[in-house]
């Protein structure tokens, strides 16, 4: 009997795949039974014929079926060994960024698609040695399969070549069929190089501005937009900062700066400037529009003293005092909201960072790397196409406010309405026509000079002009042989 036709194509697929397994494992197919033929099962499960190979083949891989030439797929012996001894495939996730995208009840609906598979989780923490913990997991006796990271992990990936080439997957995978109208293609560019495609993007964020509504009112001013330049927005910085007491202490400040490496490059990029040329490789932190930009945040600091003297690499310091309505702004990504702004006792929203009109925004995101040494690449892969499905991508954009990498899941319209989310959440679809990631150094190591040097200034012990000479001096010698950029 031909079974009702579900509407979405993820849902199908799984349906055909878990109704077969089940089958399968509980006996109702036994060994040596043959399934129906490719044309039967395509029209019992309302789905194609190349869609129904895969099943097959996903149920080949688990060793539940085989093939012979002429006769079709038939269940296998296989699974009295098969069921005690399930295959294991070894994820690494960079904690906190992967618990503001997925839970563990993801990983449990995958598991019990593929119930001869099980999903172990290598938690990472610490951001500032993260290449060592997973050189070290990679060339482990029991190495990681799957890698989940941040962009600026990539070229670390790209310099060690541990990243196998995904190409061949997505060729014959529909869940890409039409890569353009589902995801936001633009973002999977980062992760390519030449005609390699050496990770798949899961979530994003643009760089933005977060203000407190609130301030802007009492003080009768108008919110942020997209018209901001620098001049207005330091204008708008002076009237939001105050000392009340005129003791010298200050009650409040219009911007709090962040010193973080994915927060304060955004000004560089929104003055038209570049930490690495595009061409040659080399560093170019010294040019007048990426000098300027760092004068102008010193100035901020040091000048205009618009914002709090105490600087820090960690952007929950910024966080905390924007939640506690001691600064107007502040600079964030969408993957903080989550952490930031449950319960505030006022009103948000959040607004392009400020620049020149034509200039690009600073781009964050997360991917899934399969290791090219592992023995599970076709688990693992199958891992990341589930992720990257109707059904999880929904979940992610539900639960959380990271803009999922499929299109239709990042519209999904939350009710009610949710104090993580800004009014202004679709703000990301105007920034996706020019952006650009902070990683675009051949590895972490090689710009380590940039953010020790960049600290120096924003303490105020050394000029914008000596750190950037001093910067572009370490890092060009450091990658004498130049570095084409893979962006």
């Amino acid at each position: 009997m031909k079974l009702k036709r579900i509407e979405n194509f993820d849902q199908q697929f799984n349906h055909a795949l878990s109704t077969l397994r089940k089958q399968i494992i509980s006996g109702e197919l036994k060994a040596g039974d043959y399934l129906l033929s490719e044309n039967k099962l395509s029209e019992r499960f309302g789905i194609s014929r190349p869609s129904i190979r895969k099943v097959l083949a996903i149920l080949e891989q688990e060793g539940l079926v085989a093939t012979r030439r002429g006769k079709g797929s038939y269940v296998t012996d296989m699974l009295k060994f098969k069921t005690d001894k399930t295959e294991t495939l070894k994820v690494g996730v960079f904690i906190p960024t992967y618990e503001n995208c997925l839970q563990d009840s993801d990983l449990n609906s995958f598991e019990r698609l593929h119930p001869l598979v099980k999903v172990q989780l290598q938690k990472i923490t610490d951001d500032s040695n993260y290449y060592e913990i997973v050189q070290s997991y990679i060339h482990s006796e029991d190495p990681l399969d799957v890698i989940f990271i941040m962009d600026w992990h990539f070229q670390d990936f790209v310099h060690e070549e541990w990243a196998a080439d995904l190409t061949p997957f997505i060729e014959k995978s529909e869940l890409f069929g039409n890569l353009e109208a589902d995801y936001y293609a633009q973002l999977f560019q980062k992760f390519r190089v030449g005609n390699r495609q050496l990770a798949i993007p899961f979530g994003f964020s643009p760089i933005v501005m977060a203000y407190n509504c609130d301030m802007f009112d009492r003080e009768n001013i108008a919110y942020p937009d997209a018209t901001w330049d620098w001049e207005r927005f330091v204008e708008t910085t002076k009237l939001l900062t105050h000392d009340w007491n005129s003791d010298g202490v200050f009650e409040q400040f219009g911007f709090g700066f962040s010193a973080h490496r994915h927060r304060w490059p955004s000004f560089v990029y929104r003055n038209n400037g570049n930490f690495i040329d595009p061409e040659t490789g080399k560093c170019v932190i010294s040019s007048q529009q990426s000098l300027e930009a760092i004068q102008f945040i010193a100035d901020l600091l040091h000048q205009y003293k618009i914002a709090p003297p105490c600087i820090s690499a960690k952007h929950i310091d910024s966080h905390l005092l924007f939640a506690r309505s001691k600064i107007a702004m502040i600079l964030v990504s969408y993957f903080s909201f989550m952490f930031v702004f449950p319960g505030l006792p006022f009103r948000w929203d959040i607004a392009p960072c400020p620049g020149k009109p034509d200039a690009p925004h600073l781009m964050l995101s997360t991917a899934f790397i399969v290791n090219k040494d592992s023995a599970n690449q076709e688990i693992g892969w199958q891992f990341i196409e589930f992720l990257l499905s109707k059904k999880i991508q929904d979940r992610v954009r539900l639960r959380n406010s990271v803009v999922p990498i499929r299109k239709s899941s990042s519209h999904l319209h939350v009710e009610p309405a949710r104090e993580i989310d800004p009014y202004n959440y679709n703000l990301f679809n105007e920034l996706l026509d020019n952006f650009k990631y902070i990683s675009v150094f051949p590895s972490t190591k090689i710009s380590q000079p940039l953010w020790d040097e960049m600290g120096i200034v924003w303490a105020n012990l050394q000029s914008p002009v000596q750190a950037c000479n001093l910067i572009e001096r370490k890092i060009n010698l450091q990658n004498n042989s130049g570095y084409q950029n893979h962006e």
